[in-house]
């Protein structure tokens, strides 16, 4: 009888991270051909997907969880008045000391 539920552990798992579907097949005593197919489809099921989605998969996790930057941080605003001031040269010289 097939065990659905390890082929579906496997290919999920191979999607992840590649060497776990080779490691769980060997643990569930699979032989090389199913380890091989579900290996290599688990891959490239990945594969397509991040080709397909990215750019989409990228947007959500960006809008959710990465925060903008401040335009004019103090360090920034720091650099501007030394440029102001001393030029490149200025730059060059107080920016390892900050």
């Amino acid at each position: 009888m097939i065990n659905w539920e390890a082929y579906l552990g496997m290919f999920l798992g191979g999607m992840f991270k590649f060497i776990v579907a080779p490691a769980t097949g060997a643990a569930l005593s699979m032989s090389f051909i199913e380890i091989f197919v579900l290996s290599v489809s688990s891959m490239m099921f990945s594969v397509v997907i991040f080709t397909f989605f990215g750019i989409g998969i990228r947007n959500f996790i960006t809008k959710r969880y990465v925060r903008k930057k401040k335009i004019f941080s103090p360090a920034k605003r720091r650099i501007v008045r030394i440029w102001k001031k001393n030029g490149m040269n200025g730059v060059a010289f107080f920016t390892p000391i900050f």
